[in-house]
């Protein structure tokens, strides 16, 4: 813009742009201007004092410094510039800390014999007019600039919700609406960066975790068969009752080792896709009915209560034997887990039906196994069925490697069923899945 206004062709007019120190900065002819302005000595410098002589440079010092005290003036001189009477109106454009100078050629305007102080004082009221509308608009440009080059600082800083508000309808308003439409998309992708940031921190804690706890599982029970083969090995001598008892215990330690192994093969299979289903005719409470007995003695040695809601219907339905006791057996074995001794678990069965991709309908059943434990927080309701995730009120403490609750969701939706969790009114969780007839 300030080119706009330096290489204005109107005939009598000319402007240009000095520094405080006089240089010129902006002039319509280009060997006029003073580049590398501060690697030079005062006496290199290419300035307007070089075409004015005492006592014009001297006023225009003086008038130089009283506009920086009032920048929003403007003020005139008279002063011969090459043979020429000129009139020059100054003003100081504080945010760029430059002053615009405008040239008038009386001479060029006026006929020498109408050149009278009438004509004079004219001149003086147009140029300062002149000065007013040009000193107006450069602040009014300077200051959409100012916001403009804030809201990219603010966007450098992270504020990406920055906005720009410009209805000048020129091309600051133009660049305004592109910087605005550029916030908005790097927004977009700021904010998915951030979620996958996240989404990967997470992944990576529960990797760790993952390690930690499978380090834990796997060591104990392979620490037991050491411990107890070593014994037998030094105490051979000893009773069979005794040595039976040691090789009962290596025996349950290998089983939860294989326990453990099976839970990783099992998760590996059914998200590749290689783990079949058998569907077929099946009852689901004679399913449950063979978990319960498997979980028996430690229902017993917690003295837990187990209420179970008979249905007056029979839970048929097509499903996978195995995979569907392995999900009952997850869900037990965590409801047993957490429930402290001498409170109560409550199975209950219910038809229901599932929506289908098509919109439509099918006929299905439920189970949900409610206890009496710690209950999950409600920000984790779904993400406990992510692999190698547990709660954060179970997790510390009570084993386990977050794998079983990731197992019966993908049973489940190899199903074409649906399982949620949610925390019971008076306390603990309750687990629901529900899969087609």
């Amino acid at each position: 813009f300030v080119n706009t206004i330096v290489d204005r062709d109107i005939p009598g007019f000319r402007s240009i742009f000095i520094d405080t120190d006089g240089a010129i900065q902006a002039h319509r002819d280009i060997d006029k201007i003073d580049f590398h302005t501060l690697t030079k000595r005062d006496d290199e410098k290419k300035t307007i004092f070089n075409l004015l002589v005492e006592p014009t440079e001297q006023q225009l010092r003086t008038i130089m410094a009283r506009l920086i005290e009032n920048p929003t003036q403007a003020e005139t001189i008279v002063a011969n510039i090459d043979g020429h009477n000129e009139l020059l109106g100054i003003s100081y454009v504080k945010e760029l800390n430059w002053y615009n100078i405008t040239f008038l050629d009386v001479s060029q305007i006026f006929p020498r014999k109408w050149f009278n102080h009438f004509a004079l004082l004219l001149m003086v009221v147009i140029i300062s007019l002149i000065l007013i509308n040009v000193t107006i608009f450069i602040h009014y440009i300077i200051k959409r600039i100012k916001r403009l080059d804030a809201s990219f600082q603010q966007i450098q800083e992270g504020d990406y919700s920055v906005r720009v508000e410009d209805s000048g309808g020129d091309e600051l308003a133009n660049l305004s609406e592109h910087f605005n439409s550029m916030a908005a998309t790097v927004q977009t992708h700021a904010a998915h960066l951030e979620a996958a940031k996240e989404s990967a921190e997470t992944a990576n804690l529960a990797k760790s975790e993952f390690l930690t706890n499978m380090s834990h599982e796997i060591r104990t029970p392979m620490h037991a068969i050491l411990s107890f083969s070593k014994m037998g090995f030094s105490k051979s001598q000893l009773p069979k009752e005794k040595l039976g008892q040691f090789f009962h215990n290596i025996n349950e330690s290998g089983e939860r080792l294989l326990f453990l192994l099976n839970d990783l093969l099992d998760l590996s299979k059914l998200e590749s896709g290689h783990s079949k289903f058998e569907l077929e005719d099946n009852d689901l409470l004679n399913v449950t009915q063979i978990g319960l007995r498997e979980f028996s003695k430690l229902v017993q040695n917690k003295s837990l209560r187990l209420k179970i809601d008979t249905p007056n219907e029979r839970m048929d339905s097509k499903f996978d034997h195995n995979k569907i006791l392995q999900v009952i057996r997850n869900l037990l074995s965590n409801a047993i887990k957490f429930t402290p001794e001498g409170k109560q678990i409550k199975i209950s069965f219910g038809t229901t039906y599932l929506h289908q991709q098509d919109g439509s309908k099918c006929d299905a059943i439920s189970m949900t196994i409610e206890d009496e434990g710690v209950g999950i927080p409600e920000d984790e309701l779904e993400e406990i069925f992510d692999k190698f995730i547990q709660s954060s009120k179970t997790r510390t403490g009570s084993g386990g490697t977050g794998l079983g609750l990731a197992i019966c969701k993908e049973i489940i939706e190899g199903h074409k069923g649906t399982i949620a969790a949610s925390n019971n009114p008076g306390g603990g969780a309750q687990l629901t899945f529900i899969i087609p007839r």
